[in-house]
């Protein structure tokens, strides 16, 4: 309902690839990978590096302030923004179309009023946190499940990285200004499911 991204979508092969050409192009102003420029294998362990760094919302930028006098990190954020430079308007990566997507969200009619259930997170990332709060802004309703045990029982610990989730989506959500509910969901020999 809102398009779709301009620019040809990179698999991982291809991101892979641009990153080899960004790095050859690049090769002498390289401090720390120069000798690298031409391996296969270390521009897709880059590319795939680049890949988490939009993730969680690092740009070359950000990567260049904290790189200080460390020239990995300055090469990193070299390779990286040349990498987005080359992208632009020409290719577009998954990473691209997350991004994409969570700014058209609350121009998406069907969002608009809608329920919406998210079971369980794979990897909770700034991305997911931003689309989160994307679909707390636009749908009607948003419910999400967490996998947590109880307060005080003896395998609390091992829950302790999903109760930070949960926290921190409770938080957006509560910023916003969504009420929030908690419903446990008890299963018959089975730690109970937590949904908020």
């Amino acid at each position: 309902q809102c398009g779709q991204p301009s620019g040809a979508l990179l698999d991982a092969r291809g991101r892979a690839m641009m990153v080899s050409r960004v790095l050859i192009e690049n090769k002498d102003s390289l401090a720390a990978y120069r000798n690298y420029a031409h391996a296969p294998h270390f521009a897709a362990a880059l590319s795939g590096q680049i890949a988490e760094f939009k993730r969680f919302d690092i740009t070359p930028d950000r990567l260049r302030d904290a790189a200080d006098d460390q020239p990995r990190l300055k090469d990193i954020s070299l390779v990286y923004s040349a990498y987005q430079q080359r992208m632009h308007g020409i290719y577009t990566d998954n990473e691209d179309r997350i991004n994409w997507m969570i700014e058209r969200m609350p121009e998406t009619p069907f969002l608009s009023g809608a329920s919406v259930f998210i079971d369980e997170f794979e990897m909770l990332t700034a991305q997911v946190y931003r689309i989160v709060r994307a679909l707390l802004d636009t749908a009607h309703e948003v419910y999400a499940t967490f996998r947590l045990s109880r307060p005080g029982d003896a395998d609390e610990p091992l829950f302790a990285l999903e109760r930070r989730h949960y926290g921190r989506m409770r938080a957006i959500a509560e910023e916003i200004g969504h009420a929030v509910s908690d419903i446990w969901l008890p299963a018959d020999g089975i730690n109970p499911r937590h949904a908020a």
